[in-house]
């Protein structure tokens, strides 16, 4: 993995499916799912996060 790709972090909102998030977890990718922390979290909350971390928005 290239010194770019493990600086990726990414936040995949619930839509996302479990099994898209176990493979980029498997790549090495760092990826937090919005279904761990709060389900019901709004896009907007879920942008400020995303920004905060500096973090990629995953989305269906």
């Amino acid at each position: 993995m290239s010194k770019f790709e493990e600086r990726l972090k990414f936040l995949a909102d619930v839509n996302v499916e479990k099994g898209i998030i176990e493979l980029l977890r498997n790549l090495g990718f760092e990826v937090q799912w919005v279904a761990d922390l709060d389900k019901f979290m709004e896009d907007e909350q879920v942008l400020k996060l995303a920004a905060k971390e500096s973090r990629i928005v995953l989305k269906r």
